[in-house]
């Protein structure tokens, strides 16, 4: 099967294309206002915020580690974060 990207460019689809699945849950929150907050307590050197700001940093690197090479592992991956 083969699918367009943001780009219009065709790819033929992997494992990730066939077997994901998003949900919208109906929850809806403001990004300007949770950056603004990601901001505010950055710059105040706010612990927490910036051990979450580090942490989200990290699953995106893991994320794409998995993405270009090794997509079998990117559902374990994906379980272990939301536990």
């Amino acid at each position: 099967m083969y699918r367009s990207n943001l780009y219009g460019s065709l790819h033929k689809s992997g494992p990730i294309e066939n077997n994901l699945i998003l949900f919208f849950t109906g929850i809806e929150r403001s990004a300007s206002e949770i950056l603004n907050d990601q901001d505010t307590k950055s710059k105040n050197e706010d612990p927490q915020m910036v051990n979450n700001l580090h942490r989200i940093k990290e699953i995106g690197l893991e994320t794409r580690k998995y993405l270009e090479g090794q997509v079998d592992m990117l559902e374990t991956f994906l379980i272990s974060i939301g536990n």
